[in-house]
């Protein structure tokens, strides 16, 4: 999976072979005498996925948006007024780094439930912290 998610990078970098298209596309890129799995409708990694799909514009924007989350996540720990509230930032740095390491065996973007999961746990803290103050982002920029 991983060489025929390579292959369709190579051939469509920018753009990748579209929406939907990576387990249609996928027996097409096999060379004769590869295995050919019974279920091929994802490749089992979240970037090679992204990128397959949709090219390394949207790999660096999916990137990009990661590393400022993860960034205010580590400012809202670090800023924890509270032990609650330190408590909740932890949980969702750890929550986005379990969905990030898993996103390396399997192509956890495409689940909706570990998306919504992922997004109580790791945005809580930077969208409504405990003692409901949301955070602003003025805070951030000044330490």
């Amino acid at each position: 999976m991983l060489r025929v998610g390579w292959q369709m990078i190579r051939e469509h970098p920018l753009t990748g072979v579209g929406s939907g298209q990576v387990s249609k596309r996928y027996r097409a890129y096999l060379r004769p005498g590869d295995p050919r799995p019974a279920w091929h409708g994802h490749l089992h990694n979240n970037l090679l996925q992204l990128a397959a799909e949709s090219g390394f514009l949207v790999v660096g924007a999916a990137c990009l948006f990661v590393g400022v989350l993860l960034r205010h996540l580590w400012r809202a720990w670090r800023l924890a007024a509270d032990q609650e509230s330190r408590f909740i930032a932890s949980t969702a740095l750890r929550a986005l780094t379990g969905f990030l390491v898993a996103g390396q065996f399997e192509y956890t973007y495409g689940h909706a439930l570990a998306l919504i999961l992922l997004s109580f746990a790791a945005l809580s803290p930077v969208i409504a912290p405990p003692g409901g103050k949301a955070i602003d982002a003025r805070e951030f920029e000044s330490s």
